[in-house]
């Protein structure tokens, strides 16, 4: 939570087909924010974070994933906890063309 200044979000599909064509939006003044989100290990070890958050100014309130460039306003406050025992990782689900969640295992624990 705290405040994005600039970011490029994607709140849902263009239209209800597979594969999706995002419908882009653009934050381009400081607005408060907080969402949740992943860093999972792509199918080549490297990193990949997800974030969907929901952003505020005033009346006008907006949602979606963050895609891109974003640029923070004052300060994040970002709290990571690990899944032990996790072997999950993120590879292109070929149905739908997504980067998606593999591989959940059976005991995790925080």
């Amino acid at each position: 939570m705290g405040a994005i200044k600039e970011a490029d979000i994607v709140s849902g599909p263009k239209e209800d087909v597979i594969p999706p064509q995002p419908y882009w939006h653009k934050i381009e003044e400081a607005h408060e924010v907080v969402g949740t989100g992943n860093i999972f290990k792509g199918e080549k070890g490297e990193p990949h974070i997800h974030i969907h958050s929901t952003f505020a100014k005033k009346e006008m309130i907006k949602m979606g994933c963050i895609r891109e460039k974003t640029r923070t306003f004052l300060l994040l406050e970002v709290i990571i906890l690990e899944i032990k025992g996790s072997v999950l990782s993120k590879g292109i689900d070929e149905k739908t063309g997504l980067l998606m969640l593999k591989g959940f295992a059976k005991n995790l624990t925080l």
